[in-house]
């Protein structure tokens, strides 16, 4: 079997197209009975991770058009569009008022 992954080696894991993470077994494969969505890594593990190999993991799931599917409230919608307003300088005060 031929698996299209990325390899992190300063957390000793991989990931797949669908971002997927696995760690790798001390013959360099994967560990398929061990995956879980990059996503729902733990901060230890985030943490380890180097920034080259963040740098290649964000590319890759970009390049593999990894996307997450989430359901906001309202007032999370309205927070973010805040948020959003203010980093791009629309919004120059920071008004706790207005979230």
């Amino acid at each position: 079997m031929s698996m299209n992954v990325l390899v992190l080696e300063s957390v000793g894991s991989c990931v797949d197209t669908d971002g997927m993470v696995y760690p790798m077994n001390v013959d360099d494969t994967p560990d398929l009975n061990c995956g879980s969505d990059w996503l729902d890594t733990t901060d230890e593990w985030s943490e380890s991770l180097s920034e080259e190999d963040a740098g290649l993991l964000n590319d890759w799931l970009l390049e593999n058009n990894y996307s997450v599917d989430v359901d906001y409230s309202d007032e999370e919608l309205m927070e973010l569009e805040f948020l959003s307003r203010y980093e791009s300088g629309e919004i120059t005060d920071l008004d706790a008022s207005l979230l």
